[in-house]
């Protein structure tokens, strides 16, 4: 099924203020280098039959939108998901790891504190009763349900159920961890779980598909909006197990190029599997869920669509085993590899639409950037908020310079001591990306070195020794 038709929002010029609506969209596990419109994927690759992904929606956004070149986000997905909801760095929150991964078990029940400036209640705040908020997907931030759904079966612990909810958000239709199964989780409303979610057998369809049903969902809760909304939609897939999606949710190409290789919906991959094996499925993942972001688009009134901004953004970079061959770092390393992330911004704010703009961003930027958008303030200064508005570059105005972190730190609630001397840090400023990953000093030169191979600190004493010095002083030490 090709992807629906998807208007581009515009505006005409010189109306009175308006309150825009803003969508969020958060992709998971896949690096920039994925993205047809960043071009870096065929640059690099030693794969001669690479493919980009068919991403018509996403690909018209950044089309006729801005696509930033430099942004950045944590190397594992919990702690970006902290960095976009609050504002702040993971070693301010404390949430530097993923819940429940191996090795970092923690201990059970943890969750991102919930009086910190949130994205919904900032925008409660500066906009009293303006506004309404939601979320829809993948939360990922609290400890909770276990991420395999067995037939009739529900494993606690359940305490963090309503922590959406109780950070501001009006309306939550959430999945706590990553899904076990792309067609078997948990869906949870407002802190309820929700039985019919439960689980799916062959044939495989639409009704469980996760980025299938978070569209319907999202799909419902706006166009039942009476005011101005935010939605935080964060789609789990291609996140792993690699899953052949739905045939309804792809182009006839993608169908043709999955049965000719014998592949039907619901086929997971083994997680032994080679990239070879993987890409082919990880492809279609990708445009099944910009399928389903071409639904919720599509599914707007024109008017509607006319004062929505979106915004796509990546939670860290490609998983080990879909990074294409020839790339150096993946998921989980704090290099470009690792953190680099697509980042597109689209709707009627954007000034002189289809730019690249080449200014640091980072996912701690997302929260001003949405209470820019929105029209708001914090009441008060917020003590310690790492990120900047990006409405700048989406006003094709000088922004400010700036560097950006990237970072993995001690797990959430860990005690044990060998894990909590567990952190990796990077550090770049446009050029040089300065890291520490507990070990020597690393220094890289993107200009010449784009894909960070060669550490080049011992020839840069000097430029290693102040970025150091800043990572330091604003961390603490």
């Amino acid at each position: 099924m090709a992807s629906p038709t998807m208007p581009v929002p515009t505006a005409p010029k010189n109306l009175p203020p308006v309150d825009h609506n803003v969508l969020l969209v958060v992709i998971d596990d896949v690096g920039a280098e994925w993205w047809s419109f960043y071009g870096i994927g065929d640059r690099f690759t030693t794969d001669p039959q690479f493919t980009y992904p068919r991403t018509p929606t996403i690909t018209r956004l950044a089309q006729f939108g801005l696509t930033f070149l430099e942004a950045y986000a944590n190397p594992v997905c919990g702690p970006t998901r902290a960095c976009i909801q609050t504002g702040q760095h993971a070693f301010r929150t404390g949430f530097g790891e993923n819940l429940r991964d191996p090795g970092s078990m923690g201990t059970i029940g943890h969750r991102l504190s919930d009086a910190l400036n949130w994205q919904p209640r900032a925008i409660h705040q500066a906009r009293p009763g303006v506004y309404d908020t939601g979320i829809v997907g993948k939360w990922h931030i609290a400890d909770g349900y276990s991420t395999v759904v067995p037939p009739g079966i529900l494993t606690p612990p359940d305490a963090n159920l309503d922590h959406a909810v109780a950070v501001g958000y009006d309306y939550s239709s959430i999945h706590m961890p990553n899904n076990g199964d792309t067609y078997a989780w948990h869906r949870i409303v407002n802190g309820v779980v929700m039985p019919a979610a439960g689980y799916s057998a062959p044939p495989y369809t639409n009704s469980t598909w996760a980025p299938s049903v978070h569209a319907a969902d999202a799909i419902q809760w706006i166009n039942s909006r009476t005011k101005p909304w935010f939605l935080h939609l964060a789609f789990n897939a291609p996140h792993s197990p690699f899953t052949v999606p739905p045939f309804e949710t792809l182009s006839a190409q993608t169908i043709n190029e999955l049965t000719t290789a014998g592949l039907t919906p619901g086929f997971t991959v083994p997680t032994t599997a080679t990239y070879a094996q993987v890409q082919r499925v990880w492809r279609a993942s990708m445009e099944s869920v910009d399928h389903a972001l071409g639904l919720v688009l599509a599914s707007m009134p024109a008017t509607e669509l006319a004062k929505t901004m979106v915004i796509v953004y990546g939670d860290n970079g490609t998983v080990i085993n879909a990074l294409p061959p020839g790339f150096l770092h993946s998921k989980r390393d704090v290099y470009r590899g690792g953190t680099q992330v697509p980042l597109v911004i689209n709707g009627p704010l954007v000034v002189n639409p289809g730019r690249q703009p080449t200014a640091l961003a980072h996912a701690v930027d997302i929260h001003a950037t949405v209470l820019d958008i929105v029209g708001g303030r914090a009441p008060a200064k917020i003590k310690d908020m790492d990120g900047i508005s990006l409405m700048p570059a989406i006003l094709d105005q000088p922004g400010k310079r700036r560097r950006v972190l990237t970072e993995v730190t001690r797990p959430w609630g860990e005690t044990n001591p060998a894990l909590l001397t567990l952190v990796q840090r990077a550090f770049f400023d446009g050029r040089w990306r300065y890291v520490n990953r507990g070990g020597p000093d690393e220094l890289y030169d993107n200009h010449a070195d784009f894909l960070e191979a060669v550490n080049v600190a011992a020839a840069n004493p000097a430029i290693t020794a102040q970025m150091k010095r800043e990572v330091e002083e604003l961390v603490g030490g």
